[in-house]
């Protein structure tokens, strides 16, 4: 009898397992997308999750754990459902981090990105002021602490919420210690292919520039420029040292890589590019207007602002001056040559009185006693030395901006070279200061500045 029932008692005791191991089995799957969760990024994770109390304690390389909002944390929700999934669908946009270098007209961008917000949202860009925080050797701590940093991370969530392009400009991206990249600014700028935006401004006319800049700056008179043209310690164009400074930072390396020739030429691949690093470049040679190389040939789907650009030349941001006039007044005002009451203390003041002093002196230099600049006593580069600065300057434009080097400056290099050599004339040679300020056969030219300033307030 116990036989005849031993199929009908399994059959009861199956009736009853299988709802339990339905059961155990769905509770599984549930743990199992819980755990799938946590370890995948959620595109709409905000900058705070990304940046915020984890922010202080080291992260492993190419890692970074994701924690859940805490109830009490504010928290920027997309407006629906939709908004999440067409954001994860869309493939990710591009943050450009623009740190000129200087003399590459790099003011002249900012202040574009600046006046130009509305245009650049049309055209699906997003920016922030990025000269609200002082980058140069800055830790984590400082910079969370500034008091725009929570605006800053809203904005961010903004923009990838909107699913745009975002560009952010400060020349002192590159100063910071390498643990506010890893612990903060890669982890938060991770919803973006992250691409460096650098200026080009050929090696000979750069360095020019950049003489003439730390002149205003440091009124180093005595210090000619052919000096600074020679220098060769360590010496390289500003674009390619950010380039490694900030190649360094995405590979996460010790040593300072080097820029190749493969690299540049695989940006053209676009998305397609297998390089971690990337980044664009706007070439000042190109043409005078700047800005309609950045918008038309450099940033994608900036139509609005390179129609601006089209016909509008960018405004002169930075105050010219007539480089060996200059340093003349400088040695004038050192060694009392001429006199002039209350110079400024205020350091741009004091500059504008300088260089009007030093047009002062070209125009009676130039118009009054139809000299020129060749009419000083001139230290000028030699053959040799005009050549290898020439070379040193077309490598550089061979490896930065290759399509244009092959295209545009090889079927004309020996008209290039020739007016080059023409400038170097008249840019590259210093007047000898020391015998224009001591030797009576000049001492007329401070004699005349003087007497241009009695009949003149050039303060």
């Amino acid at each position: 009898m116990d036989q005849l029932y031993q199929p009908q008692l399994w059959t009861e005791r199956r009736l009853i397992l299988i709802p339990i191991l339905i059961a155990a089995f769905v509770l599984m799957m549930q743990m199992s997308m819980q755990v799938i969760v946590y370890e995948k990024m959620d595109p709409t994770t905000t900058t705070r999750q990304l940046a915020g109390e984890s922010q202080h304690k080291k992260r492993k390389l190419h890692t970074m754990t994701v924690r859940k909002v805490a109830d009490d944390e504010e928290y920027t929700q997309p407006s629906n459902a939709s908004d999440v999934n067409n954001v994860n669908d869309q493939p990710k946009k591009n943050l450009y981090l623009h740190a000129g270098p200087g003399k590459m007209a790099t003011t002249t961008v900012q202040n574009a990105i600046r006046k130009d917000i509305s245009l650049l949202e049309e055209d699906g860009y997003c920016t922030y002021e990025f000269r609200h925080f002082d980058w140069h050797q800055s830790t984590v701590e400082s910079i969370t602490s500034n008091r725009f940093w929570e605006p800053f991370l809203a904005q961010l969530d903004k923009c990838h919420q909107m699913n745009q392009h975002v560009i952010l400009s400060n020349e002192g991206l590159m100063g910071f210690h390498v643990e506010v990249w890893n612990d903060l600014l890669e982890p938060l700028f991770s919803r973006w292919n992250v691409v460096q935006l650098a200026g080009y401004r050929r090696y000979y006319d750069w360095k020019a520039s950049l003489y003439g800049q730390q002149l205003k700056d440091h009124d180093k008179y005595t210090s000619a420029i052919k000096g600074h043209l020679l220098r060769t310690n360590g010496d390289t164009l500003y674009t390619v040292r950010n380039m490694q400074k900030f190649k360094k930072l995405v590979l996460h390396q010790e040593q300072l890589p080097e820029i190749t020739a493969q690299e540049v030429r695989d940006q053209r691949l676009g998305d397609q590019n297998p390089n971690k690093y990337k980044f664009a470049i706007y070439n000042l040679n190109e043409g005078p207007n700047v800005l309609k190389t950045l918008y038309c040939n450099v940033l994608p789907t900036t139509y609005k602002c390179c129609d601006k650009y089209t016909n509008q030349l960018p405004p002169h941001d930075n105050q010219a001056i007539p480089v060996e006039y200059y340093r003349l007044i400088l040695g004038g005002i050192a060694e009392n040559k001429f006199t002039i009451l209350d110079m400024p203390q205020d350091r741009n003041a004091a500059l504008k009185t300088k260089t009007k002093l030093a047009y002062n002196l070209k125009e009676l230099w130039e118009e009054d006693w139809n000299k020129t600049i060749t009419d000083f006593p001139r230290d000028c580069l030699s053959t040799e030395q005009l050549q290898g600065l020439f070379d040193k300057s077309m490598a550089f434009e061979q490896l930065l901006v290759p399509d244009y080097f092959e295209k545009e400056m090889l079927p004309r290099l020996a008209e290039v070279k020739q007016e080059f050599d023409d400038m170097a004339n008249v840019k590259y040679c210093g007047v000898q200061i020391n015998d224009i300020l001591h030797a009576e056969e000049y001492k007329y030219i401070w004699d005349g500045l003087d007497d241009m300033i009695s009949g003149q307030n050039v303060e």
